[in-house]
C-alpha cells in the first residue's frame, strides 16, 4: 500500500497507473516492506510464522534489513530512516529502538524515524468522544455513550486484559461482522477522513489493481493472495493492539536520533486530539522544552498563499500538522508531504 502513497506510482479510479509527481523516491531511495507477515503479498505456511508482538516484528524487520545489505552492500553507508503510518506508530518505534540496541553488531547508519497519524500509546490516544463531538458528528448524549465505551477499553487496558479491550473497540469502532456503534450513530463507513463518509477510494483502487491477473503475473507473485488487511494476522495480533509502544518511542528520542510525528488535521481515528494524548503523556528528557517551543507556520514555498500546516520542534523531535489531510497525508496532500519529509531529513527549517 505505501508504495502507491509514498512511492512513484498512482492508481486511478479506472485502475490506470500514472506517475506520482510528488513521490519521495524523487529525493530518496526507498524500500517497501509488507509487514507483518501475512499482509500484502507476504506469507507463511507455518502458524509459528505469524507475529504476536512488537518484539517479534522488530526482530523480523532487523533480519530483513540485514539480508538486504548483504545483497546491496553499496547502500550500507547511506543514512537510514524508517517511516510508516497508522499502526506503524508501533512498528516503526519498535524497529528503530531494536536497531539502536543492535547498533554494536549491525553497524548501520540509523538516523531516525517518521510516523504519520501513529497508533503508539492507545490508553492515552483514544479520544473519539471529543473529536467527534467537536466535528459535529455526534451530539452530547452520544458523546457520553462513546466516552463510556472508551472507559471500558481503558479499564481493560489498565488491567492488561488486552483481548477484551479490543472486543470493546470492535463494538465502538471497528467491527467487521456488524456495524459498530459509531457507524450506526454517524453513518460513516470509515473514520480516516472527515470529508468522506464512504470507504476511501485510494485504498480500494490499490486492492483491486493488485488482484488483477495481469498485474500479479507482471510482479511474479504467483498464487499468493494480496491482503490489504488480514483477519488471520489480526487474530494473532489481538493482544498487541492495546499494548503501548511509547517506551520505544521515548528511547529513540532520548538516544538523539531524529523523530518526526505528523498528523493530518482531518483524521478521526488517530487525529490531532489522539496525537496530543500521546505527546502530553511523554517522559522524554526535553518534553518541557518542546512544550514551550514556538510553533511555526509552514508553507511549501514562501510565496504560497495557502498554508501547508504547522510545525513545532525542539532538538531532535518535531511534530507537524498537515493541513487539509486525513489519516493518509500522502494521499490527500502529496506536495506538502514530500516537502515535509525533505525538510525533516535534510534539516531544512519549516519556518522558511
Amino acid at each position: 500500500m505505501s508504495m502507491f502513497m509514498w512511492g512513484p506510482l498512482v492508481i486511478s479510479d479506472k485502475l490506470n497507473v500514472t506517475i506520482n509527481s510528488y513521490s519521495l523516491s524523487q529525493e530518496f531511495s526507498i524500500i517497501y516492506v509488507d509487514n507483518p507477515v501475512g499482509t500484502g503479498f507476504s506469507y507463511t505456511n507455518d502458524s509459528n510464522g505469524y507475529c504476536k508482538d512488537q518484539q517479534t516484528i522488530a526482530q523480523n524487520l532487523y533480519e530483513f534489513i540485514q539480508q538486504f545489505y548483504i545483497v546491496f552492500d553499496d547502500y550500507r553507508s547511506n543514512d537510514l530512516y524508517i517511516g510508516g503510518q497508522s499502526y506503524a506508530g508501533k512498528y516503526v518505534p519498535s524497529f528503530g529502538h531494536y536497531l539502536i540496541q543492535m547498533s554494536h553488531i549491525s553497524k548501520l547508519n540509523f538516523k531516525g524515524i517518521l510516523v504519520g497519524n501513529g497508533w503508539t500509546d492507545p490508553i492515552n490516544q483514544i479520544s473519539y468522544d471529543k473529536t467527534l463531538l467537536s466535528l459535529g458528528l455526534i451530539d452530547e448524549n452520544e458523546a457520553k455513550e462513546v466516552k463510556q465505551l472508551q472507559q471500558n477499553i481503558k479499564n481493560c487496558t489498565k488491567s492488561k486484559d488486552y483481548r477484551k479491550a479490543f472486543e470493546w473497540e470492535e463494538q465502538l469502532l471497528t467491527s467487521i461482522e456488524k456495524p459498530s456503534y459509531l457507524t450506526n450513530t454517524t453513518g460513516y463507513q470509515q473514520f480516516y477522513d472527515i470529508h468522506q463518509s464512504e470507504d476511501i477510494k485510494g485504498f480500494i483502487n490499490v486492492d483491486q489493481y493488485l488482484t488483477q491477473k495481469s498485474v500479479r503475473n507482471a510482479i511474479h507473485v504467483g498464487d499468493v493472495v494480496y491482503n490489504l488487511s488480514s483477519s488471520v494476522v489480526m487474530k494473532y495480533m489481538e493482544e498487541d493492539i492495546y499494548k503501548t509502544a511509547e517506551p520505544n518511542l521515548t528511547a529513540i528520542i532520548d538516544s538523539g536520533s531524529k523523530v518526526l510525528l505528523f498528523t493530518g488535521n482531518f483524521d478521526i481515528i488517530v487525529g490531532i486530539e489522539s496525537t496530543n494524548g500521546l505527546l502530553f503523556n511523554k517522559n522524554w528528557k526535553y518534553y518541557n522544552d518542546y512544550n514551550k517551543a514556538k510553533r511555526n507556520i509552514w508553507r511549501v514555498n514562501a510565496n504560497d498563499t495557502q498554508i501547508a500546516g504547522y510545525e513545532k520542534s525542539f532538538d531532535n523531535f518535531s511534530h507537524v500538522i498537515v493541513r487539509n489531510a486525513g489519516h493518509c497525508s500522502m494521499l490527500d496532500q502529496p506536495r506538502a508531504t514530500l516537502d515535509m519529509a525533505n525538510r525533516f531529513i535534510k534539516s531544512i527549517p519549516f519556518g522558511q
